[in-house]
């Protein structure tokens, strides 16, 4: 599951490239295509079938199943098709359009990507039958944990839920921030404390379906980039759900965040990559193609290097990520290479973003090609699921303990 997250997610942000620039800019000449890179992790081995394990043949960790490069290839041609022709509108609009979120259940994305449906398929039984349906075919789904007082010490949360006297239902009251797909969300999964003298041993997630009365969600945030993903505040006002809506167990709900956190940031990592080539596949046609003083810009030295190294940061990024997904499919403890992931992951996103404008010079500070998007975008990836300084805590003390 997590593993088609991340190929699914780094197959639409990689092939999200540009269109062509308005007739006034026709005297600067160059063409963005899908290169072949050498450097890709996307390497197709023939004959390979799934009874030879990837223990005996000891295949490198880029090399995908069948099933796998199926999605990918399914989730590109989509992506490339259908997305990205919107995806400057959907960026000066400010978001995304419905046939767009329709299309992502259509192809099944949605169902491999949300976090919630991974979540029942691996500790919630008796929720399935009412909620699974419509996360898989229709209804957005939004993590409700983040507060005013509570962003990078999550477990802070003052949004309490009170028990009914005969346990029934439970009553929500709180105010959550910088809730992702709020304004699209059809479930909420929202985290709340049952007994806040508990602290985070009280804190408790529940299924919330979005039209349930006083939950309000407010005006979406005007953010540097991600622009077409909705971010808005969330109002619980005495917002009862069924002691039946509750996910998992009682109490239980930090460490459900906990597992969900550790699982997203692949996710990010996966992303940040993607914006990452998508910033290789802008500028690369470019520097081929442009000269100056009778040389191409691709073949100056200083140029190499700099590319060339781009490329290798990029391909390190993949190969952490990748390896983390393969730990995580095989339930092999991966917290701190998730972390480590997501933190070189978001620093090499950031690099070859500014990198990649600075390359394509003044029409690369225009919006005429997407790299000063991307440029915008990639910046959330040090500070969304976990800071980049939470991801190095995280890593050192995952350390301290191996060396004790």
């Amino acid at each position: 599951m997590t593993s088609a997250y991340c190929r699914a997610a780094r197959s639409m942000q990689r092939t999200i490239t540009s269109a062509s620039p308005p007739a006034a800019r026709q005297n600067i000449h160059y063409t963005v295509t899908q290169p072949s890179r050498t450097f890709s992790a996307s390497v197709v081995y023939p004959d390979i079938s799934m009874e030879h394990s990837y223990e005996q043949r000891r295949l490198p960790v880029t090399q995908f199943t069948e099933d796998e490069e199926m999605m990918r290839d399914a989730a590109r041609h989509w992506a490339n098709e259908v997305l990205r022709p919107l995806v400057r509108d959907m960026d000066n609009e400010g978001k995304t359009r419905p046939d767009v979120i329709q299309g992502l259940f259509d192809h099944g994305f949605m169902g491999m990507v949300s976090s919630v449906v991974y979540f029942f398929n691996k500790i919630v039984h008796k929720l399935k039958e009412k909620w699974l349906p419509r996360l898989a075919s229709e209804a957005v789904s939004s993590f409700a944990l983040s507060e005013a007082g509570s962003g990078t010490d999550a477990f802070a949360l003052k949004t309490t839920a009170t028990a009914s006297s005969d346990g029934s239902y439970y009553t929500l009251n709180g105010e959550k921030l910088w809730i992702s797909n709020s304004r699209e969300a059809g479930v909420f999964l929202v985290f709340a404390n049952v007994n806040p003298s508990l602290k985070h041993t009280g804190i408790t997630a529940f299924m919330v379906d979005a039209n349930t009365e006083g939950l309000h969600v407010g005006k979406p945030e005007k953010k540097l980039g991600l622009r077409a993903s909705s971010t808005c505040p969330v109002v619980l006002d005495n917002v009862k759900v069924d002691a039946a809506d509750v996910l998992g167990e009682v109490g239980l709900g930090y460490k459900y965040c906990i597992n969900i956190l550790n699982e997203g940031r692949i996710g990010i990592a996966s992303q940040q990559i993607g914006i990452a080539k998508g910033c290789m596949d802008i500028a690369m046609p470019y520097l081929n193609e442009r000269s100056q003083f009778g040389t191409k810009l691709a073949d100056f030295q200083g140029m190499e290097h700099q590319y060339a190294q781009i490329a290798t940061e990029i391909h390190a990024a993949e190969l952490m990520t990748y390896n983390t997904c393969r730990m995580k499919e095989n339930d092999i403890p991966f917290v701190k290479e998730a972390s480590m992931a997501k933190l070189y992951a978001s620093q090499v996103a950031e690099k070859a973003a500014s990198k990649s404008i600075e390359w394509l010079g003044g029409i690369g500070f225009t919006q005429d090609l997407l790299a000063e998007k991307f440029y915008r975008d990639c910046k959330v990836g040090s500070i969304y699921e976990g800071t980049s300084n939470i991801q190095l805590q995280t890593i050192a003390k995952r350390i301290k303990d191996e060396y004790r």
